[in-house]
């Protein structure tokens, strides 16, 4: 969906994969994945408004979402591409924002925000605001808030997040690697442990158990202290 620039100067350049994870549509025999990490963007999309002034009505078609560095959710049309809503589920950074993928229950669609930035994060419904990254819960049918929990760690939530049997699956990039599961529903925290360190990758769900593994110290994490190595995979199952 990004335009051709026609080798013009001044618009829009790159369309790098980078912090997007693909889904795919069986049915429909289609793979969607976000690009997009661009070098350049048009001057007068630079200076455009940041939130529309209307939105679209509520949708009766299948959506895809991807949520950007940026901090915002975008719905599409599954068939045709089509903006269906938008939403800034939290502050954007230079590493996120939203990364690595968002998780869906069909009636909500999750994300993690990294607040890399470690810019004010307002939380909903309470309206508390934190500095740390945390996750986020939305409508699927318009792109409302629901909730959004913040890491209470204070780390930055840079993983893609999971969702089974109405529990969602995050971690944290603190240096104890704290993986959290909470109500779907609601965000509340229901189960914690700290894996020893970072975790930075997505959790699998697999016949009642939980598959992750823990450590980061590329790239983003060699200038971080925070961020710690680890070389292990934990499985935490139903009794």
């Amino acid at each position: 969906m990004l335009p051709d620039n026609f080798g013009q100067r001044g618009e829009y350049a790159g369309a790098a994969i980078w912090g997007s994870s693909p889904s795919i549509d069986i049915r429909r025999n289609h793979v969607y994945i976000g690009t997009g990490n661009l070098y350049s963007a048009p001057k007068n999309v630079r200076d455009c408004q940041e939130r529309q002034n209307n939105r679209t009505d509520m949708p009766s078609t299948d959506l895809v979402v991807a949520v950007q560095k940026s901090g915002i959710a975008w719905a599409l049309d599954r068939d045709n591409g089509n903006l269906i809503w938008s939403t800034e589920a939290g502050p954007g950074g230079l590493a996120g924002g939203g990364t690595w993928g968002a998780a869906t229950d069909e009636k909500r669609v999750y994300t993690n925000i990294a607040n890399s930035g470690r810019k004010n994060f307002t939380l909903q419904p309470s309206t508390k605001v934190t500095t740390a990254g945390g996750w986020v819960a939305m409508d699927s049918k318009n792109g409302r808030i629901l909730w959004s929990t913040a890491d209470p760690s204070n780390g930055t939530a840079s993983g893609p997040v999971t969702v089974a049997n109405g529990v969602l699956i995050g971690g944290s990039t603190f240096r104890q690697g704290p993986i959290y599961a909470m109500n779907a529903k609601s965000g509340e925290i229901l189960w914690s442990y700290d894996t020893g360190a970072t975790i930075y990758g997505g959790a699998s769900v697999s016949n009642g158990c939980i598959y992750i593994g823990h450590g980061y110290k590329v790239t983003l994490g060699l200038s971080n202290p925070e961020y710690t190595a680890g070389n292990s995979l934990f499985a935490f199952c139903v009794a």
